[in-house]
């Protein structure tokens, strides 16, 4: 029963991408999508005898009603199917059975709809997913999930639950728990680079069930990550870190890390091949592909403010000839150091976060890349004190490189200038948080106007009301600016406007979804209000 010609166009589809599109155009000629749907009929019961007889199959139940809210779990018509593979089949047998499974969902009608058949072998379950495009005869949109990578997952210790991934993508695993999940990564990592030979990587993502604790993504089964995880583990026992996220994969061809050096090499290059959809001749032409670096990511935690920087110091000198991706430092405080960069550019930082502190501002947050910064500021003066500094000609990061500044109290993201162009703005926000309006965001656009002033009532003065109406009026003119903003409400229905700082209202509008796009009740109080206080037409 299972489909042949639709799998045959699946499986060249996904052997030649670049001819996807020219299969579609013909298949839309010949048929004429969403008119006819020629697949033979079949039903429930013939699709249980079906699946009864796949390969890795151990024992089929259904059909019955759907329990899923996903799958119509109101719906009254036994279309559901549980399968439970066979703990000891081979990877041949379980990739014929997946395939299989898949032409049956997709490549036949059913009276009511596809089954919905759910795949179970242990602790790892997987739903054959529907393609929405087979009621056309389209060329597949969805992939199917990977059973033959289950021998080997079933190897790995301590899993509560597994949900299998679609073919070269991410099984999520839930740890059992108690699990030492570093420990975990570690022993996974090391025993599928010792049995994996040329079967090639399993990407996993795990983590204790109740997400709390440490998230792990591996590429199991290349040398370079069992040796990674290791370095990575070094690291924090060196500089009395937790690791708290961490990316051991392989890079391949197509990723174009940019950090990544292709004279790393991992022991899997047809394994690369395998998860990516390539085949070992193209590989075997492609140095690169052959032999993809293995980057690290992550996201480590420390006590106190101080231990960032040298936390990043660390592992920069632990992964000295290894690929590295960006690391992010995180501090009890909430401040947060971005990395890779190399030792000068953390000089910078730590610079740069001495310099605040000493005028009083707290740093959020720190790129060694591209030497962002993010500050808060408890009043106007603290602004006033931040922006100044980071435009001073003795910043020691980069003067084009964006400073963000929020108030302590405030919601939003903060406004956010690059460090030389503060001073152009600061008596804007100033004036803004004296006048209470708190929960302000300003930046620099350019489109439609030459700044955006988005502003909450989550603190401050309610413009709703006729005091803060007065107030935000009062101050947004006191303040002014150059050229024309755009000034938004983020609350209710979202009035948005543009004005220079002396004139009228323009362009005013709604710009809620489904709300009303004319303005009434007090967002047209609020622009009859600056409309009176313009001294420009």
């Amino acid at each position: 029963m299972p489909g042949t010609r639709r799998q045959a166009e699946r499986m060249q589809a996904r052997r030649s991408p670049a001819i996807v599109a020219s299969i579609a155009a013909l298949l839309l000629v010949a048929t004429g999508c969403g008119l006819a749907d020629d697949r033979p009929a079949s039903d429930y019961g013939t699709a249980a005898e079906a699946l009864r007889a796949l390969p890795a199959v151990a024992s089929v139940d259904g059909p019955h009603l759907p329990t899923d809210e996903a799958h119509g779990a109101d719906d009254t018509t036994a279309t559901a199917f549980t399968v439970a593979l066979d703990e000891e089949a081979d990877a041949a047998a379980l990739r014929s059975t997946g395939d299989d499974a898949f032409a049956l969902v997709n490549d036949h009608r059913y009276p009511d709809g596809p089954p919905h058949v759910t795949i179970s072998s242990g602790p790892f379950t997987g739903e054959v997913p529907v393609d929405t495009s087979t009621s056309c005869n389209c060329v597949p949109e969805s992939e199917n999930i990977d059973l033959s990578l289950l021998p080997r997952l079933l190897t790995l210790p301590d899993v509560s639950a597994g949900s299998l991934g679609e073919i070269g993508g991410t099984t999520q695993i839930e740890l059992d728990d108690g699990t030492d999940v570093h420990a975990w990564a570690q022993e996974a990592a090391d025993t599928a680079a010792e049995t994996a030979e040329d079967s090639g990587v399993v990407q996993v993502e795990a983590a204790p069930a109740d997400d709390g604790g440490p998230r792990y993504r591996l590429d199991l089964g290349a040398v370079a990550v069992s040796e990674a995880a290791r370095t990575l583990h070094r690291a924090a026992a060196d500089t009395g870190t937790e690791v708290v996220r961490a990316e051991i994969t392989v890079e391949h061809p197509d990723s174009k890390h940019p950090d990544a050096d292709v004279s790393d090499s991992v022991d899997s290059g047809d394994a690369a091949s395998e998860t990516t959809g390539t085949t070992a001749d193209e590989n075997d032409s492609d140095p690169a592909a052959e032999h993809p670096p293995v980057v690290t990511e992550g996201t480590l935690t420390v006590a106190e403010d101080a231990d960032a920087v040298p936390a990043h110091r660390t592992l920069l000198e632990h992964f000295d000839d290894q690929t590295i991706g960006t690391f992010t430092v995180e501090a009890d405080s909430g401040l947060s150091i971005d990395g890779l960069g190399d030792s000068g550019d953390l000089d910078d930082v730590a610079d740069a976060l001495a310099a605040l502190a000493d005028a009083e501002v707290a740093t959020a947050s720190a790129d060694a890349v591209d030497d962002t910064l993010t500050a808060h500021a408890a009043d106007a003066d603290g602004l006033r004190a931040a922006a100044r500094l980071v435009s001073s000609p003795d910043w020691p990061l980069e003067s084009d490189a964006d400073v963000t500044v929020k108030h302590t109290s405030g919601a939003g993201t903060g406004s956010v200038f690059r460090a030389a162009d503060w001073p152009d703005h600061i008596e804007l926000v100033a004036g803004l948080w004296e006048a209470g309006f708190t929960s302000v965001d300003v930046e620099e656009i350019s489109h439609a106007a030459d700044l955006r002033i988005r502003l909450g009532r989550s603190t401050g003065p309610d413009p709703r009301s006729d005091d803060g109406r007065t107030a935000l009026v009062s101050a947004l003119r006191t303040a002014g600016w150059d050229g024309t903003a755009e000034i938004i409400f983020v609350d209710d229905d979202h009035l948005a406007f543009t004005s220079t700082a002396d004139g009228t209202a323009q362009e005013a509008a709604n710009r809620l979804a489904g709300a009303d796009r004319t303005p009434r009740g007090w967002e047209r109080e609020f622009l009859d209000a600056w409309d009176a206080s313009a001294t420009a037409g």
